[in-house]
C-alpha cells in the first residue's frame, strides 16, 4: 500500500514537472544541438539572420524571445517567413559570389537557419 502512495506521488510529481517545462520552439532548439559552444554559433547566424530581417529588434538582446516570435509568426505567415529566409540567403550567396564569405559559411547559414525553424 505504501509503496502504491509513493508511485503516486512521483508521478504527480514527474507530471507537474513536465507541465512546468515550456516545450517553445527555442527550447527545443537548445535540446537539439549538444555541443554549447555549437549552440552559440547557431544563434549568433539566427541573431544575424534576425538583425538582416529586422525582426524583434526592439528585443535585440534577447534572442529566445525573438526566435520564438518569429517562430509563432512563421506558423501563421508562412509565405512570409519564407521569403526573409530566401532574401537572407541569397543576400549570403551573393556574398559568396563576391568572395566576402565562404561555400561553406553559407552552408553553416543555411544549417542554422534550418535547424531552428524546422523545430
Amino acid at each position: 500500500m505504501t509503496s502504491s502512495i509513493v508511485a503516486d506521488s512521483m508521478t504527480r510529481l514527474q507530471d507537474n514537472r513536465a507541465e512546468s517545462i515550456s516545450l517553445n520552439p527555442y527550447v527545443m532548439f537548445k535540446f537539439s544541438v549538444r555541443s554549447e559552444t555549437t549552440r552559440k554559433y547557431y544563434e549568433r547566424r539566427i541573431r544575424l539572420f534576425l538583425d538582416f530581417i529586422n525582426f524583434g529588434l526592439e528585443n535585440k538582446n534577447n534572442i529566445e524571445e525573438r526566435c520564438n516570435e518569429f517562430a509563432y509568426k512563421g506558423r501563421s505567415e508562412i509565405k512570409w517567413a519564407v521569403e526573409q529566409v530566401i532574401r537572407f540567403l541569397q543576400f549570403q550567396k551573393d556574398r559568396v559570389e563576391e568572395g566576402e564569405i565562404t561555400p561553406s559559411t553559407l552552408r553553416n547559414y543555411v544549417k542554422s537557419i534550418k535547424l531552428f525553424y524546422d523545430l
